[in-house]
């Protein structure tokens, strides 16, 4: 369901956000976002109050229960914490420039459905971290929703202007009955101090699945996970699927079980790869065989 972007980002670990600088060296010494916090580790290093400086970003992950963000600025230190996740792979999805306001958001996973993922994002405002709305207000407390499947798709597109307004378009995109046509809505929002303003909606129309899926994801937003960006689909066979992704897709963090030389250079997709990862049921199929959490390696 929809797209976004930005810059001035290094990514400490994470090693499936695209867009972005990837450094593998352990956090800075003795003080840090972390220091004293039980289960907390640096995982970026971004500017987040909008001074122009990078500032430490720091996560405490309870797998399905709660993911609390962390962030040391110059000044201060601040937190957050979303409770009664439903999340269970690497939690931070990247950290983008988002609206018109100095400094980046922080884009944390918050709850997946079937066809449906819900995203928390998180910037700076007074002194301390809250979380971005969507202008629309739906889904789980405000979350940020994108959505691939065969009954519908949802994303988003940041823009900026020549004048350098940020626009916001959130799409839509509807099966009609049995027909593999698609309608929805293409509505622009533009950012005017410190919210967005509706300014417009198009009713749109799309011919094939195929052609439907382009609006899903976040789109002009840099620094954001491959998951974010992939459009979810369940292959009949491994044949299908390289056709796509010639090496395979897995989740974050899987290495290849192989006895030679590993696959490294799969999708890194954890919401792809479970849509093709079995027990069959209805169109799912098993494609990851050998259980080490890539679906098709292939070199």
């Amino acid at each position: 369901m929809t797209t976004l972007r930005r810059a001035a980002v290094v990514l400490l670990g994470v090693g499936a956000l695209a867009g972005s600088a990837f450094v593998s060296s352990p956090a800075d010494a003795a003080t840090n976002v972390c220091t004293g916090v039980t289960g907390c580790r640096v995982v970026a290093s971004s500017d987040i109050d909008g001074d122009s400086k990078a500032d430490q970003i720091g996560m405490v992950y309870k797998k399905g229960v709660s993911i609390t963000v962390r962030v040391k600025t110059a000044t201060r230190t601040m937190q957050t914490t979303g409770q009664n996740v439903q999340w269970f792979w690497e939690p931070l999805q990247g950290v983008t420039d988002f609206d018109g306001r100095a400094g980046n958001e922080i884009v944390v996973g918050d709850t997946t459905g079937a066809n449906t993922i819900w995203f928390r994002v998180i910037t700076y405002r007074g002194g301390k971290l809250v979380t971005v709305p969507r202008p629309a207000g739906y889904g789980p407390t405000g979350r940020w929703a994108i959505q691939s499947s065969n009954g519908g798709q949802f994303g988003y597109e940041r823009t900026v202007t020549s004048t350098g307004r940020v626009r916001l378009v959130e799409r839509t995109a509807e099966r009609v009955g049995s027909d593999s046509t698609y309608t929805g809505k293409d509505v622009t929002y533009r950012w005017s101090t410190d919210k967005w303003v509706r300014v417009s909606s198009q009713s749109k129309r799309y011919s094939s699945y195929s052609s439907a899926a382009t609006i899903y994801g976040w789109e002009g937003f840099k620094g954001l996970s491959q998951d974010a960006n992939t459009p979810l689909k369940s292959f009949s066979s491994c044949t299908a699927l390289n056709k796509v992704y010639s090496h395979g897709v897995g989740r974050f963090g899987a290495k290849d079980s192989t006895s030679g030389t590993p696959v490294t250079d799969f999708r890194v997709a954890s919401f792809l790869y479970l849509s093709n990862n079995g027990p069959r049921a209805g169109s799912q199929y098993d494609l990851d065989r050998d259980n080490d959490g890539i679906a098709c390696e292939k070199r």
